[in-house]
Order: structure tokens, then C-alpha cells, then sequence
């Protein structure tokens, strides 16, 4: 995340799965979810994900520690604090 926008960075293996960079404006940010690793979005994952609601949909994002990053990122982001 910089102060303009948030962004994704594919690693090796991301890339090798077919993932892309992505990224977003700040202000196209609207909300943020945990997504269940049952859910529909990726059945049988092993780890709970980001969800990013933004403007166009829900991006979702493996992170380390993903409680602790929501707590962060809610800092980060004054629209989302209501």
C-alpha cells in the first residue's frame, strides 16, 4: 500500500498460477472482509483470505496474520472507519 493506491506484486509461483499485477486507488477502497477458507471463492484452501471491496468487486489476497492486517489497514483507510 503507498499513500495513493494498493497494490499486488505476483511472486514466482503467483505468477506461475497465471496471477497478474494488480492495483487500485485509495478511494476505490469500500471495505474489507475476512473470506472463510470454505467458502465458494477458493473451496478446499488452506488459510482464510482478504477480501478488498473496491469499486469494481471483491479482490482476495492471501496475507501473514490476516487479523492483525485488517486492524491495520482499517487504520490506513479513514473512509472505512464509518
Amino acid at each position: 500500500m503507498t499513500n495513493e493506491r494498493v497494490l499486488f506484486q505476483p511472486n514466482r509461483f503467483d505468477k506461475l498460477t497465471g496471477k497478474k499485477s494488480w492495483e487500485c486507488p485509495l478511494a476505490s477502497v469500500t471495505g474489507l472482509e475476512v473470506i472463510d477458507r470454505d467458502s465458494a471463492v477458493a473451496p478446499g484452501g488452506l488459510r482464510t483470505r482478504l477480501g478488498l471491496q473496491t469499486s469494481d468487486g471483491t479482490e482476495k489476497f492471501v496475507v501473514n496474520n490476516l487479523d492483525q492486517k485488517i486492524v491495520e489497514l482499517r487504520e490506513l483507510l479513514p473512509q472505512l472507519s464509518g
